[in-house]
């Protein structure tokens, strides 16, 4: 059953080490959401966890949570614990949806993508979203998913909320590979 854990703790290990990144951090407060787009290995993810970092540090006192879009699966629509687990997404100040365009797993993912997604905007509880594709690229990958509405529904909640955030360069973890392996 799916629990959304609250707080530092909710960084994936791997991602721990991080530095908190103050400056996009502060951009939350300013009126923005952020959306983190990259490719394989281009840092998403560990941006995403600086972020959160960096609210910490800001504003102590809000609450911050990290979830893999891919972990959307295990809200289950049809079973008691659903308000519960929604409302923990709901509720959190600040929520890292990690991977919106991939692994979502049938329309109640992305059904459930575009309820938090919606609900959190009239409360000002900000979201940063990851994924590989941005703008009508996005719309496109998600309507081969989840159809050509939802998938539109969910790519305008993005935009009207985010600012856009590009990384780019080489993937770092087969760079980081390579250097290992060089003697």
């Amino acid at each position: 059953m799916f629990q959304l854990v609250t707080g530092l703790s909710s960084i994936p290990l791997r991602y721990c080490e991080a530095e908190p990144e103050i400056e996009l951090a502060a951009r939350l407060f300013e009126g923005f959401d952020l959306h983190i787009v990259g490719g394989i290995g281009s840092g998403k993810s560990t941006m995403a966890c600086a972020i959160l970092k960096g609210v910490v540090e800001l504003c102590p006192d809000l609450s911050i949570g990290y979830i893999n879009a891919y972990d959307l699966h295990g809200i289950r629509i049809d079973q008691d614990g659903y308000r519960g687990q929604m409302e923990d997404l709901f509720n959190v100040d600040v929520l890292a949806l990690d991977g919106i365009d991939i692994g979502l797993y049938g329309m109640d993912g992305y059904n459930i993508l575009y309820r938090v997604l919606s609900r959190r905007y009239p409360v000002a509880k900000h979201t940063v979203t990851t994924s590989f594709y941005d703008g009508d690229d996005l719309a496109a990958r998600l309507s081969k998913q989840c159809g050509a509405e939802l998938a539109r529904a969910i790519v305008d909640r993005v935009r009207e909320l985010s600012e856009t955030v590009h990384l780019h360069g080489l993937d770092r973890r087969l760079q980081e590979r390579v250097e290992r392996a060089v003697f």
